[in-house]
């Protein structure tokens, strides 16, 4: 099992994909790559993802990348980076490749044995970095960072000569304009028509179908112009209307004179003689009919009766009626039910407002006269 996974990342790549990516390496360690900027990677979101899942997997995640953003993302959310990218060098296994023999000297060397250089002490990572074990051989072609990326530019050095011999250069042309335009010869022509009154008279027509053709003939074309204007007159309001305001609301009583109970459901529409209607605001189950008894006979009947509100389709001091005036039913409750109100409605309210009268129009129209 590999220590180090190198994942690649292309511009087609999403963050679902690097994740199972991710989850499905066997590595403790995973390695993003890219060469090139990637808008994936520059969303401070997306890094944070990669970074809890990785970690909930018990993996370490780095990134080898070119992109400067990227990497100032990376730091502040605490990801690896390694900006040094050199080749590391992988460790032998099997049998190493033959050393190529050095070039005959014309007096060898003595021979001695070589003595080990001490080994030098290895600099802490800083923090945020981590030297990658040794083992690594991520994809270091062609992949150098950013900073060393960059080609050297070249430097222009400007001299205080230099700059002195352009300014001189530039007063010396304005100057050499403003001769020219002070001392070329100008001419001015100043000429004045000579006016002459002539007055006569002459008899003509005139007439909206003439044209300027017929100036000849003595006839005068004739245009008609004309003015629209437009009137603003404003006032209160001396009309007033009353518009139902609440509803009318109220008890009614159903009586059920069958011996089954009838279920009354809400929204049952009842009415008044003179078309008023109203309608139920819950359900109610009117019981049906029972027989009294005395001594084992029969002595009389008790029809079912339930009570309910009902409230005014129409708001307004319409739906307040007397009572014992709510006696119909409408649907087919009407066959086994009746209905009555036992008790007089008087909450509809009405509210006045302001309208505009005919006599409004009328004052209107005089002073838009009076303006014109």
């Amino acid at each position: 099992m590999a220590n180090i996974e190198v994942i690649p990342v292309s511009k087609d790549d999403t963050v679902q994909v690097l994740i199972e990516k991710i989850r499905e390496t066997s590595a403790p360690q995973v390695v993003l790559f890219s060469d090139t900027r990637l808008p994936l990677l520059r969303n401070e979101i997306n890094l944070r993802l990669l970074k809890f899942y990785s970690e909930e997997e018990g993996k370490t995640l780095a990134l080898v990348i070119k992109d400067r953003a990227v990497k100032k993302i990376a730091r502040s959310l605490g990801i690896r980076i390694d900006d040094s990218l050199r080749q590391r060098e992988r460790p032998a296994t099997g049998r190493a490749a033959p050393a190529p023999a050095p070039a005959p000297a014309p007096t060898p060397p003595p021979v001695s044995t070589p003595t080990p250089a001490p080994a030098l002490p290895q600099a802490p990572p800083s923090p945020g970095y981590e030297f990658f074990p040794a083992g690594f051989a991520g994809p270091v072609r062609d992949a150098a960072s950013a900073e060393e990326d960059e080609r050297p530019r070249p430097r222009y050095s400007s001299s205080p000569g230099g700059k002195l011999a352009v300014a001189l250069l530039v007063i010396f042309f304005t100057l050499l304009a403003g001769l020219w335009f002070l001392l070329t010869p100008r001419l001015t022509l100043i000429i004045h028509p000579v006016v002459k009154e002539w007055t006569f008279s002459i008899r003509g027509e005139v007439g909206v179908g003439f044209t300027e053709r017929d100036l000849l003939n003595n006839q005068l074309p004739l245009r008609v112009l004309e003015r629209r204007g437009e009137v603003t007159y404003s006032r209160s309001t001396s009309g007033k209307k009353g518009v139902g305001y609440t509803s009318a609301r109220g008890p009614v009583v159903f009586i059920n004179s069958s011996p089954n109970p009838v279920l009354v459901p809400k929204g049952v529409v009842v009415a008044t003689q003179a078309g008023q209607r109203y309608a139920t605001t819950a359900n109610v189950m009117v019981p049906g009919k029972t027989t009294r008894y005395e001594a084992g006979v029969a002595t009389g009947e008790e029809y079912g009766r339930a009570e309910v509100e009902v409230e005014a389709l129409e708001k307004g001091t319409g739906g307040n009626v007397d009572a014992k005036t709510i006696i119909r039913i409408d649907g087919p409750l009407a066959n086994t039910l009746q209905v009555i109100n036992l008790q007089r409605f008087t909450s509809g309210e009405d509210r006045w407002v302001a309208v505009v009268d005919e006599k409004d129009f009328l004052r209107a129209r005089e002073e838009a006269e009076r303006q014109m």
